[in-house]
């Protein structure tokens, strides 16, 4: 008998110690996650967005930014394909026609570029079964363009596929990125067919650096707790 109570004893007396442990780790826990976070800097979900509107505001700016706009080259926003909801639609790509973004920078910028892109082929048109586009960037008000991504496939095999474009470096003031079509077999793409864009996001990861001094305390209380409630239940 008092063998056993000694034993209870000393279980309920290592409780308090794996309280504390359990706390300490999943406060630290809660912090490093939050740290892990990223950040939309600035997005476009076109779900606010009028239908038929050609030129479409941000649904996410962060601070810093200013002046952000989507234009759709042509056609505008339409809710199509089912449950993909809205869309930013263009039809028939040409010299001066694709789908663009502007917004204005406070400070430099790294980070990621994503989106996902729709597409619907005419099967009597001899574009079919794809062609390419290529994402571009200008930092210079549309003078000169870089590459940023290039040689993607438009077609129904890619038909929602998500793109990153990842260590996107951006300069302080007014940047530019469109699409723009290419190795159409005959012209530009045909007005029966459609270039669709969806979740357009900049996106700053967090840094990651050395951990903040509470998180290291709170790390370090749960490992002295374990180690507390261990010995303990020894």
């Amino acid at each position: 008998m008092n063998i056993h109570h000694r034993m209870t004893t000393r279980t309920k007396a290592a409780m308090p110690g794996s309280k504390v442990a359990l706390l300490a780790f999943a406060a630290a826990a809660a912090l490093f996650s939050a740290n892990a976070q990223a950040t939309v800097v600035v997005g476009w979900n076109f779900e606010n967005a009028s239908l038929g509107a050609q030129n479409i505001a941000a649904s996410t700016v962060a601070p810093g930014v200013t002046a952000a706009n989507f234009n759709t080259g042509n056609n505008g926003v339409e809710n199509c394909c089912g449950a993909n909801g809205q869309l930013s639609m263009t039809r028939t790509f040409g010299a001066t026609v694709f789908p663009s973004l502007t917004f204005t920078l406070a400070s430099a910028f790294t980070g990621s570029f994503s989106f996902n892109h729709y597409h619907n082929h005419n099967p009597g048109f001899p574009t079919t079964p794809s062609y390419q586009f290529d994402v571009q960037l200008s930092s210079d008000g549309g003078t000169t363009w870089t590459d940023i991504g290039s040689d993607f496939i438009a077609s129904a095999a890619t038909n929602t596929q998500q793109v990153t474009l990842n260590s996107i470096s951006l300069a302080a003031g007014t940047n530019m990125i469109r699409w723009v079509g290419n190795t159409f077999a005959f012209g530009n793409n045909s007005g029966s067919e459609y270039f669709g864009l969806d979740n357009v996001q900049l996106v700053a990861p967090t840094t990651q650096g050395v951990p903040e001094p509470a998180t290291l305390a709170l790390a370090a209380l749960g490992l002295l707790g374990a180690g507390l409630a261990r010995r303990r239940t020894r």
